[in-house]
């Protein structure tokens, strides 16, 4: 596998940041009997099988980027991640109602490309809260609720920002979006899915260690 390696750190990663947050202080570790809310606790679901990715891929009608493909072969099938936690791979795109309705959903052209990203991204630069508002798309899977309307997305389908890592904004009439930005040596500004849950963790460790 071409990130097992990576696949490696990321879970002695999570063992480490569990050992450390025995109080569940990390958001969306433990429960939260306020918002009525189930912590994920630092654990992950059991992993799936290829044939199990496969028949996934097949009614999705799409090929699942590598990095993701191999979370889910090697680490787990949700649970454990940024906010609220990691969706499950069913639970990461319109139910099934949806799909019979609108089959081509998640394998549509996400028609918001290389040069949009790095449009919205020197807008960005200017205002770290700028965000686009943009018109109803498919094209992607949702990965995790950060709430208040807001989830992070992993655009799947089209020709352009595969495996990258978008906010989706629905808390209104109109959906926002940007992309995930980050400033690593030696990794591209766009977020890909192992960045964007490595970075979880490694963000998280800090703020125990303050």
């Amino acid at each position: 596998m071409k990130y097992l390696k990576r696949l490696e750190e990321i879970k002695a990663k999570l063992a480490d940041l569990k050992t450390k947050d025995q109080e569940m202080k990390v958001f969306g570790a433990g429960d939260d009997a306020f918002f009525g809310m189930i912590g994920h606790h630092y654990e992950l679901n059991p992993v799936l099988s290829e044939q199990e990715i496969e028949a996934e891929e097949k009614k999705l009608g799409i090929k699942l980027p590598e990095e993701y493909r191999e979370f889910l072969l090697e680490v787990g099938d949700g649970g454990a991640g940024p906010e609220w936690g990691l969706f499950k791979l069913d639970n990461t795109h319109p139910n099934d109602e949806f799909l019979a309705k609108y089959p081509d959903f998640c394998s549509m052209d996400c028609s918001y490309g290389d040069d949009y990203a790095i449009g919205i991204k020197g807008q960005v630069d200017k205002d770290p809260y700028y965000t686009e508002k943009v018109e109803p798309f498919g094209g992607y899977l949702k990965l995790a609720d950060y709430g208040h309307g807001r989830t992070a997305y992993m655009v799947v389908g089209g020709d352009q920002q595969v495996g990258k890592i978008w906010f989706l904004d629905e808390d209104g009439p109109d959906p926002y979006i940007v992309p995930a930005i980050q400033n690593i040596p030696g990794r591209d500004w766009q977020v890909t899915f192992l960045d964007w849950f490595e970075n979880w963790l490694d963000d998280s460790l800090a703020e125990l260690k303050k």
